[in-house]
C-alpha cells in the first residue's frame, strides 16, 4: 500500500488512531510495536513479526497464525526539547512496502473487528440486562452499521468483563462474597471437604412480601439450572394481587429427608415469623419435602398437586383405555355408513371426567357417592380401580376438596402456577452450564422483576379502584386489592342467584361456610390489607452482647499455645471473611444421578438447554401419539395393488387356462404386510417405592401386575415387550364380548374395538364375521393369528415361524421360481429366522402376504386368506390336493390400522365360506393341486356375488 502522509498530530492516540484508517482504508492493518510515553511510537503491520510455537496445549486445540514478518514499520515521535513551545507528533515511515497482498475484506484483522471503550460498556450493560450475545452483536451493529465486531468478539469482552469482576477469585469465593455484601438472607452447608451441599438465599424484598402474604407457599423443585446439576428448590408465595413471587431458593446436591429438613428449617429461620406461618403448603410428590414439612410446621396442611396425581393416573393406566379412532385414511373409504350405529365414547375421558367429579366433591357424604359411581365404571378395568384404591384413596384427605379445603388455601389446589415460575426463571437462567454465581446473579434479576411488578400491581390498586360495585363494597376501594374485590364480587353474584334454592333446602350456610374456608373469608381482608404491608418492614434484629461474647472466647482461647491461637485466628479470621466455614468452601461436585422428570433416551436434547425433560405421563401419551400416527401414515400411504404381470387374481377359471406367476420383491404390498416398527425403547415411568404418598407417582412393584397377580418374569416380559411394538390391552372395557381361546377358556375383548376392525373389512364381508382374535402388537401378531386357527399354544408363533422355515428349505428351487430367484428366497428366511422367544421383533420379521402367503398355505395344505379394505386375496396350496389335507378350512387374516394382523371367524352358509380373488402359482404347482381351483370356486363365486351388491 502508498505509505500514509508525514503530517502532525496534537496527541499519539490520533496518530495511532490515523494510521489504523488509512491501512484499513488500503486492506491491512496495523498494531502498536513499543512505545515511549511522551517520546515516540513504533507502529507496525498486524503480521509483522515470526510465530514461536510454546508447546502443545493440553485440551489439544489446534492454533492458527497471522504473522509472515511483514517488514512493515512507522515510527511517532515528538520533541522533547524544552525550548520548543507548540509541540506536535510527526509520522515518519521507516519502512513503507509490506510482503504479503491487501485483505480481501477489513473484517479479515482483529483489529478492525475491536470494540470502542464505549461500545465495552454497552456490552456490559447489555449483558447484565440478560440479553444474549447475539443480540448484543446486533443492538451493537444498529447503532453502528459500521461495527466489524463478530460473536466471538462480544463473548471475548464479556469474558473479560467477568475476568475482572472475579478479581483472580474463584465463582465460588465470589459468590460468598456477594452474598456477604449483599443484604440476602442466606446460609451455606458444606462436608467435610468444603464443596457446598446445600445453599439457601431469600431477597430481602421477597421475604418482606411472604411476611405479609403468608396464607400459602408452593414447593417445587427444577432442574438443568446449573453445570453441578444441582436441583433447585423454589418457593413461590401469592401476593394480594395475585401475583406470584418468588420467597426463596436452595440448591440442593440431595433430595433425601434430611437436606430438605435443613431447606425447610432455613425457611422457618429467615422467612416467617412464629405468628405468621403459612397454614397450607402445596407440593408434589416428594414424600421427603412432605416429612420435613411436616416435622417443622407441624401445625400446617401440606396438600398433594391434583395435577400431579392426574398426570401420574395417565402413566399407569391410559394404556388400559385403547384410542377408538380409526385411521383417518381409513374413515375417509367410501364405504356406506351404517344406520342407527351409536357415537363411540372416548373411555378414558370418561373415566377422567368421573375422577374429576370424585375429586372435586365438596362433603365427605358426596364424596362416597361419587367414587362408589367411579367402582362401578371400572367394574370392567380392575387393574385401574387397583391402582386407584391402593394408591390414590388412601391418601384422599390431601387433594379431595373435601378435607383438603379445611384450611385457606386460595384456590390453590395444584402446582401448576409453580411450573409457571419455574418458566419464568428459565427466560433468565438461559443455560444449564453457568456456575452457581451466575446463575445467582440470573436469578436476582428474576426477583427484581418479580417484586417491582408485585409492587407496581398494588400501587396501582391504590389509586385506580373499581367502579359500579355495590355500596358495601365501597369502604373496601384502596384498601382490598382489586383482584379480592372482584373475587368476593363473583361470590356475592354466586350468591344471589342460588340463594332461594340453597334457603329451601338449608344449603345456603354450606355454600358460605365452603368458599370461607377456601378463601379464608373470615381472615381474607387481613391478608389483603395494603396498610398490612407495613408490619414487615422493620427488620426483627437479634441482641448480641458482643463485649460478653468476647469475654468468653477469650476464656475459652486461654489455655492454648501461641502456636495453636496462631492458627485459630486465622480460621475465624477466614470466617469472618466469609470466604470459609471452618474448610473452605469449594464448588460443588457435578452430580450424576439426578432427580426431576424420567429420561427419554430418544429425545437427546442440547447440553446447555434449560428446557424441562418430558413427564413420564408425557412419554406415555407421547408413545400412544406415535402409534396413531404410524397408523395414518400407513394407511394414507397404502394404495390399490399393483398388478404384476407375474401375479394373477382369479375369480373363476378353468385349470388349463392358469397362467404361469412369478412374483418379484416391487409387487408386494409394503403397507397390508407390515405392523408398526417400534423406535427406541422409552424410558420407564418413576421407579416403585414403598412410602405410600410417593406410590401415588409410581407403577406398582416388579413382582405384582396391574391386578394384583404375583408375576416372576415381570422383568423379562418388560424386556420382550418393550424391545417390540406394544399395543394398549384390549382384554378390559366396558362392554365385553367372547372368544375362544386355546384349551377352552375364555378371553374378554371389548365390542367397541371389534367393531372397530370389523368395520375396516369389505362392507359384504362384515355379516360373515362370527368373532375376532386379536393378539398382542409384539411383532409376531401375524404368526399369533395363525397359531391361534391352528390351536397352538402360546407360544405357537415360535413354531409356526420353524414350520415354515422348514417348508421353505426342503422346497427351495420351487420357492425361487416363484419369489424371483434365491435371494429373495434367503431374504424371507431370515425374516422368518428368530433366535429365542425373547428376540426384539424388528421390521423385516413380520409377517408380508406376499412372502409368507404362498408358504403358510403349503406349510397346512388349506387356505390362507387376507383381507383389509385395501384388498382381498387368498392363496391355495401349490404341491398336495384338498383330499391330502387333514382340514380344509380356510384361515382368515385381517389387516386393521395399517399395522396389525387380527384372526377372523367367519361364518359358512351351506357349508361355503367367502374367498377372495385366488393369486396363483401355476408353473411351480403339481397337477393334484390343481383342484384347489374347484375347490374354492363356489366360495369364490360367494364373495364375488357380494361384491357385485355392493358395487353402485
Amino acid at each position: 500500500m502508498d505509505a500514509p502522509p508525514i503530517t502532525c498530530f496534537m496527541t499519539m492516540d490520533s496518530l495511532v488512531r490515523f494510521c489504523q484508517m488509512w491501512a484499513k482504508t488500503h486492506g491491512y492493518a496495523v498494531s502498536k510495536a513499543h512505545s515511549t510515553a511522551g517520546k515516540n511510537v513504533y507502529i507496525q503491520c498486524d503480521r509483522s513479526g515470526k510465530y514461536q510455537a510454546k508447546g502443545t496445549k493440553k485440551s489439544g486445540r489446534k492454533t492458527a497464525s497471522t504473522k509472515i514478518d511483514c517488514p512493515f514499520e512507522l515510527m511517532g515521535s515528538i520533541p522533547t526539547s524544552q525550548k520548543i513551545t507548540n509541540e506536535f507528533w510527526t509520522l515518519k515511515v521507516r519502512e513503507g512496502k509490506h510482503n504479503h497482498d491487501p485483505s480481501p475484506g477489513a473484517s479479515s484483522h482483529a483489529a478492525h473487528r475491536r470494540l470502542l471503550p464505549e461500545q465495552v460498556l454497552e456490552v456490559g450493560r447489555l449483558f447484565k440486562s440478560n440479553v444474549k450475545p447475539a443480540q448484543i452483536l446486533l443492538q451493537l451493529r444498529t447503532s453502528d452499521d459500521q461495527t466489524l465486531a463478530t460473536n466471538k468478539t462480544v463473548s471475548n469482552a464479556l469474558q473479560k468483563n467477568r475476568k475482572a469482576a472475579l478479581d483472580g477469585k474463584t465463582p465460588v469465593k465470589a459468590l460468598m462474597c456477594v452474598l456477604k455484601e449483599s443484604n440476602w438472607e442466606w446460609e451455606v452447608k458444606v462436608n467435610a471437604s468444603g464443596a457446598i451441599l446445600n445453599l439457601f438465599f431469600a431477597h430481602p424484598g421477597s421475604i418482606h412480601l411472604a411476611r405479609i402474604n403468608h396464607h400459602v407457599a408452593l414447593l417445587d423443585s427444577t432442574y438443568k439450572t446449573n453445570r453441578y446439576k444441582l436441583p433447585l428448590l423454589h418457593v413461590i408465595g401469592q401476593a394480594a394481587s395475585n401475583r406470584l413471587f418468588s420467597i426463596g431458593f436452595c440448591f440442593m446436591t440431595y433430595e433425601d429427608e434430611e437436606n430438605y429438613l435443613w431447606a425447610v428449617n432455613q425457611l422457618k429461620k429467615f422467612i416467617w415469623k412464629p405468628e405468621r406461618i403459612p397454614k397450607v403448603f402445596i407440593t408434589d410428590r416428594e414424600s421427603a419435602l412432605r416429612n420435613a414439612l411436616e416435622q417443622v410446621f407441624p401445625d400446617a396442611q401440606a396438600n398433594l398437586c391434583t395435577w400431579h396425581i392426574n398426570k401420574n393416573i395417565a402413566t399407569n393406566c391410559k394404556k388400559y383405555f385403547p384410542s377408538i379412532k380409526p385411521p383417518a385414511k381409513l374413515a375417509k373409504r367410501a364405504i356406506k355408513p351404517v344406520k342407527n350405529l351409536k357415537p363411540l365414547v372416548d373411555p378414558w375421558k370418561q373415566f377422567m371426567n368421573l375422577w374429576k367429579l370424585v375429586t372435586s366433591a365438596k362433603s365427605p357424604e358426596v364424596y362416597v357417592e361419587r367414587f362408589k359411581t367411579l367402582k362401578d365404571h371400572l367394574a370392567t378395568r380392575p387393574a385401574v380401580l387397583s391402582y386407584i384404591e391402593q394408591n390414590i384413596i388412601p391418601v384422599k384427605e390431601l387433594f379431595v376438596v373435601a378435607w383438603a379445603c379445611q384450611y385457606p388455601h386460595l384456590r390453590n389446589l395444584n402446582n401448576s402456577r409453580v411450573e409457571s415460575g419455574h418458566a419464568y426463571l428459565k427466560t433468565f437462567v438461559m443455560n444449564s452450564t453457568g456456575d452457581l454465581l451466575s446463575v445467582f446473579q440470573a436469578l436476582a434479576l428474576a426477583v427484581d422483576a418479580q417484586i417491582l411488578a408485585v409492587h407496581e400491581s398494588i400501587g396501582k390498586d391504590t389509586i385506580k379502584t373499581l367502579v359500579d360495585v355495590p355500596k358495601s363494597c365501597i369502604p373496601l376501594l384502596g384498601e382490598i386489592s382489586t383482584f379480592a374485590i372482584k373475587e368476593l364480587l363473583k361470590q356475592f353474584k354466586r350468591l344471589k342467584r342460588t340463594m332461594f334454592q340453597n334457603l329451601d333446602n338449608g344449603g345456603g350456610d354450606t355454600l358460605c361456610s365452603s368458599y370461607s374456608r377456601n378463601i379464608g373469608m373470615q381472615e381474607y381482608h387481613h391478608a389483603r390489607r395494603f396498610s398490612s404491608a407495613m408490619e414487615s418492614q422493620i427488620k426483627e434484629v437479634i441482641e448480641i452482647d458482643l463485649d460478653q461474647q468476647i469475654r468468653n472466647l477469650t476464656i475459652a482461647l486461654s489455655h492454648e499455645t501461641s502456636l495453636e491461637l496462631t492458627k485459630i485466628f486465622d480460621h475465624i479470621n477466614r470466617i469472618v471473611a466469609g470466604t470459609h466455614v471452618t474448610v473452605p468452601i469449594k464448588a460443588p461436585a457435578v452430580k450424576q444421578n439426578t432427580k426431576g422428570r424420567p429420561s427419554d433416551k430418544q429425545q437427546v436434547s442440547a447440553a446447555s438447554s434449560t428446557k424441562q425433560d418430558p413427564s413420564s405421563f408425557e412419554i406415555v401419551e407421547d408413545k400412544l401419539k406415535k402409534e396413531e400416527s404410524a397408523k395414518k401414515r400407513a394407511a394414507k400411504g397404502s394404495g390399490p395393488p399393483r398388478k404384476s404381470k407375474r401375479v394373477k387374481n382369479v375369480e373363476d377359471v378353468d385349470v388349463k387356462d392358469i397362467p404361469d406367476l412369478k412374483r418379484t420383491k416391487e409387487d408386494t404390498d409394503e403397507e397390508e404386510s407390515s405392523d408398526y416398527e417400534p423406535k427406541e425403547d422409552l424410558s420407564s415411568a418413576y421407579e416403585p417405592k414403598e412410602d405410600l404418598l410417593n406410590g401415588i407417582f409410581t407403577d406398582l412393584s416388579d413382582d405384582e401386575d396391574l391386578d394384583g397377580n404375583k408375576n416372576e418374569d415381570r422383568d423379562e416380559e418388560n424386556n420382550e415387550e418393550t424391545a417390540a411394538n406394544e399395543r394398549p390391552s384390549n382384554n378390559e372395557d366396558q362392554s365385553t364380548t367372547k372368544f375362544p381361546k386355546e384349551g377352552g377358556s375364555i378371553e374378554e375383548f371389548s365390542n367397541n374395538v371389534q367393531d372397530t376392525y370389523i368395520s375396516q373389512l369389505p362392507l359384504h364381508l362384515q355379516p360373515y364375521i362370527e368373532g375376532i382374535f386379536n393378539p398382542k402388537g409384539d411383532g409376531n401378531c401375524g404368526f399369533h393369528c395363525v397359531a391361534k386357527a391352528l390351536g397352538y399354544n402360546d407360544d405357537g408363533w415360535f413354531r409356526v415361524r420353524r414350520e415354515m422355515i422348514k417348508e421353505i428349505t426342503e422346497n427351495k428351487a420351487s420357492y425361487a421360481k416363484q419369489q424371483g430367484g434365491e435371494q429373495e428366497v434367503t431374504r424371507i428366511v431370515e425374516g422368518l429366522q428368530v433366535k429365542t422367544k425373547k428376540s426384539k421383533i424388528t421390521l423385516s420379521k413380520w409377517l408380508d402376504k406376499m412372502a409368507h402367503g404362498q408358504v403358510l398355505a403349503n406349510t397346512y395344505t388349506r387356505p390362507v386368506i387376507f383381507l383389509s379394505l385395501i384388498a382381498c386375496n387368498s392363496f391355495i396350496p401349490s404341491r398336495m390336493a384338498p383330499q391330502e389335507s387333514p382340514d380344509t378350512k380356510p384361515i382368515y387374516l385381517v389387516h386393521v390400522d395399517g399395522n396389525h394382523w387380527v384372526l377372523a371367524t367367519v361364518q359358512e352358509i351351506d357349508g361355503v365360506m367367502p374367498i377372495p380373488p385366488l393369486i396363483l402359482a401355476s408353473k411351480s404347482s403339481s397337477k393334484s393341486a390343481r383342484a384347489w381351483v374347484a375347490f374354492t370356486k363356489k366360495g369364490v363365486a360367494l364373495y364375488k356375488q357380494g361384491d357385485e351388491k355392493k358395487a353402485p
